[in-house]
C-alpha cells in the first residue's frame, strides 16, 4: 500500500466517529456589571456567538468583544465608572470541561451571571485583588441547567448528496468541434482509467443524458459543473445539463474555478441569476441559488471582497475553506480533497461543523474514493483505491453532516472517479449507490 494511503487511510479511521445527534444550539445570556478598569469573561467547554447586545455606560469605556470564548472590556486605567453588558448568546458545547473564567484589574469589581432562560447556570462576584490567586475566578457551569437551555431553532437543509462534475471533454466530431482535455493523438493517455463510454464530448446529449441517469442511480442528488464562465462550450453544456436533470428529476449547479477579483465574481453571479441560473433545474434552497467556490477563487478575494460580491443576492455560496471565520460572509463550507493533511482536515471539518451550527449555515462533508494525478503532473499524489477501504472510512466520517459531496463524478484526469471505466465498470457507481442509501437513512 503507497505510504501516502496508509497515512491518510490511518488518519481518517483513526478520526471518523459513528452517527451522533446533531449539535444542540443553546440560547444563553451572559450578564456583566464592571467596574474595574478592565475584564476578561471566559466561557469554557463553550463555542458562542453574539445574537444580540445591550451596553450600557457610566464613564468612557470600550466594551470588545471577540468571538474567541472571551468577552473583553477595556477603560483608561483607574477608571471606576460602571459598565452593564447583556449577550444574548448561541452556544454549542465542545465536551469540554464547562466553566465561567474571569479576570480583571486591581481596583473596582465584577459581577458574571451566566443563564439559560429561567436557569441559572454560573455566578461569580470578585472585588479587587484577593489572596495568592490574585484576580482570577473559576466557576463551574450548571450541567444539569444547560440540559434544560432553551433551544435556538435550525433550517432544515435536507439530506443531499452532490458530487463535482466535469464537462469540459470535446471532440472534432462533437459539439466543441475541437479536442478539448484528450490527447489528439492517443486521446485516453490523459486519463486514470479510460471511460467505459470512450472518449466524449460533454456538451453531447446522449452522454449528458448517460451520465444523469448514472449519477441518479448512483443517488446523486445535484451535479456541480466545474465552471470556466469564459468558455462557451462550457455555457451549452451547463445549458444541455438543465435540461436533462430537469427530465429525470435531480438538479445541477456550477462550481466557480476563477474570479479576478470582486466585480468580477459578482459579475459571473449576476449573468448566472439573470440567465441560466432560472433554469427549474438550477439548484436552490430556501430561495437562493447554490454555488460552489473553488479555492482558486480565494487567491484573489478576501472577506471583504466576497461580502462585496454577494451583498444583496440571493446566492448561498459554499466556499473550498474549512476555516469557521469564513462563514460570516459565506453560506457554507467544503473542501474539495480530503486526504492531504488528512488528520488535520478532520479536525477543521468538525471545528467547521460546530461553527456552522452557530451560524445556522452549511459544513458539506467530501467524499472520495481516490485520487491518482501522477498520469499529468509530474511528481504528482497517487491515493489508491484499497478495495474502498479508503472510500468507506470517508462515509463514517460524513454520516453527521447534512451535505455530502463526492470528489468526483468524472474527474478522469485525477483518478477520483465513480464514472464506470473499462477496468472496474460499474462498480463504484454501485459502493456511492449503497453509501448513499445508508447516509440518507441516518445509518453508519
Amino acid at each position: 500500500m503507497p505510504w501516502l494511503l496508509c497515512a491518510a487511510l490511518a488518519a481518517v479511521m483513526g478520526l471518523a466517529r459513528p452517527a451522533s445527534a446533531e449539535q444542540t444550539v443553546l440560547h444563553l445570556a451572559l450578564d456583566i456589571d464592571c467596574t474595574s478598569d478592565w475584564a476578561r469573561i471566559e466561557l469554557r467547554g463553550l463555542r458562542w456567538r453574539v445574537l444580540s447586545r445591550q451596553l450600557r455606560v457610566d464613564g468612557p469605556v470600550d466594551a470588545g468583544l471577540q468571538l474567541d470564548g472571551a468577552v473583553g472590556i477595556r477603560k483608561p486605567a483607574a477608571d471606576l465608572s460602571r459598565v452593564r453588558l447583556h449577550l444574548d448568546l448561541a452556544a454549542v458545547a465542545t465536551g469540554e470541561a464547562l466553566q465561567v473564567v474571569t479576570k480583571h484589574g486591581d481596583l473596582g469589581e465584577l459581577q458574571v451571571r451566566l443563564t439559560a432562560g429561567r436557569a441559572l447556570l454560573a455566578t461569580q462576584t470578585s472585588r479587587g485583588l484577593s489572596g495568592a490567586s490574585g484576580n482570577i475566578r473559576i466557576a463551574t457551569l450548571d450541567a444539569k441547567g444547560l440540559e434544560r437551555a432553551p433551544v435556538l431553532p435550525r433550517r432544515d437543509w435536507g439530506r443531499r448528496m452532490l458530487a463535482f462534475y466535469y464537462g469540459w471533454w470535446g471532440l472534432p466530431t462533437g459539439p466543441a468541434k475541437e479536442w478539448l482535455h484528450w490527447d489528439p493523438q492517443t486521446p485516453e493517455s490523459t486519463v486514470t482509467h479510460p471511460p467505459q463510454l470512450g472518449p466524449y464530448d460533454s456538451a453531447d446529449p446522449a452522454v449528458i443524458a448517460q451520465h444523469v441517469t448514472w449519477a441518479k442511480q448512483a443517488g446523486i442528488d445535484t451535479l456541480v459543473l466545474s465552471w470556466w464562465h469564459m468558455y462557451p462550450h462550457q455555457r451549452l453544456v451547463l445549458t444541455r445539463l438543465l435540461d436533462e436533470c430537469q427530465r429525470q428529476g435531480v438538479t445541477a449547479t456550477v462550481y466557480i474555478e476563477v474570479a479576478s477579483n470582486a466585480e468580477d465574481l459578482r459579475n459571473q453571479l449576476v449573468d448566472l441569476l439573470t440567465g441560466i441560473g432560472n433554469h427549474p433545474a438550477f439548484l436552490k434552497v430556501q430561495g437562493q441559488a447554490v454555488v460552489f467556490l473553488y479555492t482558486r477563487v480565494f487567491e484573489h478575494l478576501d472577506d471583504s471582497g466576497f461580502r462585496r460580491a454577494l451583498a444583496g443576492l440571493p446566492v448561498l455560496a459554499i466556499g473550498d475553506r474549512l476555516e469557521p471565520e469564513w462563514l460570516e460572509s459565506l453560506g457554507g463550507l467544503h473542501s474539495y480533497v480530503s486526504f492531504l493533511f488528512a488528520s488535520k482536515r478532520m479536525d477543521q471539518m468538525r471545528e467547521a461543523r460546530t461553527a456552522a451550527r452557530l451560524w445556522d449555515k452549511l459544513t458539506v462533508a467530501t467524499v472520495m474514493p481516490a485520487y491518482d494525478d501522477t498520469n499529468i503532473r509530474f511528481g504528482g499524489r497517487h491515493l489508491d483505491r484499497d478495495e474502498g477501504r479508503y472510500y468507506a472510512a470517508q462515509w463514517a466520517a460524513a454520516q453527521p453532516l447534512d451535505w455530502v459531496i463526492l470528489t468526483s463524478f468524472n474527474e478522469l484526469h485525477e483518478g477520483s472517479e465513480i464514472e464506470p471505466t473499462r477496468a472496474e465498470g460499474m462498480r463504484w457507481l454501485e459502493a456511492t449507490r449503497q453509501y448513499v442509501a445508508r447516509w440518507k437513512a441516518g445509518r453508519p
